[in-house]
């Protein structure tokens, strides 16, 4: 099962969201009165990381990505050295 994050910005900054499919899609679908999770404004999916060194960017412009939190192993590395 894949896992979705909705990166967002927000007057607070930005939001990071990780959701099953099932949530995402309750969360961008809009309702009769065309309102969805997030307001009332015609969500834009953006298809890139937009620059945020303000540490925001469009409140109504969502990122979706698809995939897995990864969790890099340790390995042990010994240098070992030899003299003759």
């Amino acid at each position: 099962m894949s896992n979705y994050f909705i990166i967002r910005g927000t007057e607070d900054g930005i939001k990071i969201n990780q959701l099953s499919k099932k949530e995402l899609l309750e969360r961008i679908t809009p309702d009769e009165n065309g309102e969805h999770y997030y307001g009332d404004k015609e969500l834009k999916f953006l298809d890139y990381i937009p620059a945020i060194e303000d540490g925001y960017f469009n409140e109504y412009g969502i990122v979706i990505i698809k995939g897995d939190i990864v969790i890099p192993e340790s390995k042990i590395i010994v240098k070992t050295y030899s003299i003759d």
